[in-house]
């Protein structure tokens, strides 16, 4: 028999109350999806509408940096969309650290694209100057927070291969870089590391 009290109910929240303990609140975990949706397309469509498509730009993958992509579209496709059938829950032990790697991934996510948005050419200013991958690591820190919230060992590891195919996207983005912007950008590599 379970010892707490349904204090409301509705489509995406419960609040429970349990007898000689703390709140939880537990909700649909697709509304910690939501923030990237607006700030990816909306905030940038008012921003700055010529940079959805850079944003969505992939260079062509050579070797195993096309099985990189590959697998960066289909897990990415998962981790978007799984919770919408996922509940998380904040008020656990485990809340703490999910809510402060998925706040600090969001935070780096919107400065990410504010600083991606804010510049024609190559963007090495602002959060760039510290990762030349922001917002890949943004998601990755995101994610992460995510898993701890919804208790998902399936999504961690799902998080896990995600590292590896963000590496191997990198390395045709810098190939593209390179091409694109070449001494300046070459430079940039020497100061700036890939993602930490």
């Amino acid at each position: 028999m379970r010892n707490d009290f349904t204090f409301f109910s509705g489509l995406n929240f419960t609040c429970r109350l349990p007898f000689n303990e703390r709140i939880i609140i537990i909700m649909n975990a697709f509304l910690l999806i939501v923030p990237i949706f607006i700030v990816r397309y909306a905030y940038v469509a008012l921003r700055a509408k010529q940079k959805l498509k850079l944003l969505n730009y992939f260079p062509a993958p050579k070797g195993v940096e096309k099985h990189g992509k590959t697998v960066y579209l289909i897990i990415n496709t998962y981790l978007l969309f799984a919770p919408l059938f996922m509940e998380f829950s904040v008020g656990n032990e485990i809340s703490i650290p999910g809510c402060t790697f998925y706040g600090l991934g969001l935070i780096m996510y919107i400065k990410a694209i504010h600083d991606f948005i804010s510049v024609d050419g190559l963007v090495m200013h602002g959060i760039y100057s510290f990762s030349r991958n922001p917002q890949a690591l943004s998601f990755i820190l995101i994610y992460t927070g995510i898993s701890m919230l919804t208790n998902s060992i399936l999504y961690m590891s799902l998080v896990c291969v995600l590292v590896w195919a963000f590496n191997e996207m990198a390395k045709s983005e810098e190939r593209f870089c390179k091409l694109e912007f070449g001494d300046p950008y070459i430079l940039y590599t020497k100061f700036t590391r890939r993602f930490l």
